[in-house]
């Protein structure tokens, strides 16, 4: 194994024990950000979002993160990943949003102090 790159030179090198994989596994991207979620998308790696936004501003990360995706031009040596994966916290079903905003709110709320107190 060697490489010979803009940055590093690494002459004939000995892995052992042998790798396993045939090859590198997936990359992932840690994002909350619209922006974070386009570049990503670009080097076609996966996105793992646990953004405390609201479900729109998920959305808009999402469609944008597949809109970049497209054309990804994938680093070297690495396949694309097109895996999303999300953490979301207060989720809170109800017949219509107003209801789940008003029930989830004492809860989320809560959250968000205990939070805030580290």
């Amino acid at each position: 194994m060697e490489h010979h790159g803009e940055f590093y030179n690494i002459e004939p090198t000995i892995v052992w024990p042998r790798l396993y994989q045939p090859q590198f596994p997936e990359i992932h991207v840690a994002a909350t950000s619209l922006e974070t979620h386009i570049e990503a998308g670009k080097i076609g790696t996966g996105v793992m979002n646990a953004s405390p936004f609201a479900w729109d501003y998920l959305e808009d990360c999402i469609k944008a993160y597949k809109n970049a995706l497209r054309d990804a031009q994938p680093l070297s040596g690495v396949g694309v990943t097109d895996t999303i994966s999300l953490g979301v916290f207060g989720v809170h079903c109800a017949r219509t949003r107003a209801v789940a905003l008003e029930e989830a709110r004492p809860s989320s709320l809560g959250f968000a102090k205990f939070l805030m107190s580290f």
